[in-house]
């Protein structure tokens, strides 16, 4: 398993696991897998809702772009974070992530 301090650049904004709730982010639970704009009560920008209603999903591709540079695929998105420039870093990430279900249990 991935250790969660491939998660500490994120953990300033982001939750995941039990009982995480949205801060600054959305919580990403099951992010993997998931539609773009599908936390309830998180107040997205208008990028991240528009790629919901197109039926756009987190997969590791979506992903992976998105840790790069979040305006790539969000140019008008809330996230101040830059992204990860380090190639290897974002599938270590992404693989953390995998691991939890929508209720923040790891798999």
């Amino acid at each position: 398993k991935i250790e969660s301090t491939k998660f500490r650049v994120c953990a300033a904004c982001h939750a995941i696991g039990p009982g995480a709730k949205s801060k600054v982010g959305p919580e990403l639970n099951a992010v993997v897998g998931r539609k773009w704009g599908a936390v309830e009560g998180y107040n997205y920008s208008k990028d991240l809702s528009d790629g919901r209603t197109q039926g756009k999903v987190w997969d590791e591709t979506a992903l992976n772009d998105y840790l790069t540079n979040p305006k790539h695929p969000a140019p008008q998105g809330k996230m101040a974070f830059g992204g990860i420039a380090q190639a290897g870093k974002r599938p270590d990430l992404i693989t953390y992530l995998k691991q939890y279900d929508a209720q923040g249990n790891k798999k």
